[in-house]
């Protein structure tokens, strides 16, 4: 299951009413710029140094300049996780028994079957 599928399932398993593409555009675009704050606060001084004098050169300075394609899959992966885990946090004292269920048997399904990671995109 992609990414972006298994958000619209839950979004679908707690009943939202609102534009459901723009809660998960909105929701990679908060996981997209944790993954990149985190990256930076995380890489050495050096390859630091070659982005900020990227960015003063690009108008587009791009965070893969300093940081391997599995390093940004495994920060965007953790940055999905946590994400997910403050959602449900913040949302499961609203739901019901039933939607918890349904909510504990995809986490269930995707945990044993994690979305595909080929690059840090929903």
């Amino acid at each position: 299951m992609q990414r972006k599928e298994f958000i619209l399932k839950i979004l679908e398993i707690i009943g939202y009413q609102d534009d459901k593409e723009a809660f998960v555009e909105d929701f990679f675009t908060t996981i997209k710029q944790r993954t990149a704050t985190k990256m930076l606060q995380e890489i050495p001084q050096e390859k630091l140094q070659v982005f900020e004098e990227s960015a003063t050169t690009d108008t587009n300075p791009s965070i893969d300049q300093v940081a391997s394609a599995e390093q940004l899959e495994q920060a965007f992966q953790n940055e999905y996780d946590a994400l997910l885990s403050e959602w449900f946090d913040d949302i499961k004292t609203s739901l019901s028994s039933d939607q918890i269920k349904n909510l504990s048997d995809l986490f269930g399904q995707f945990s044993s079957n994690k979305p595909q990671a080929s690059q840090p995109t929903p």
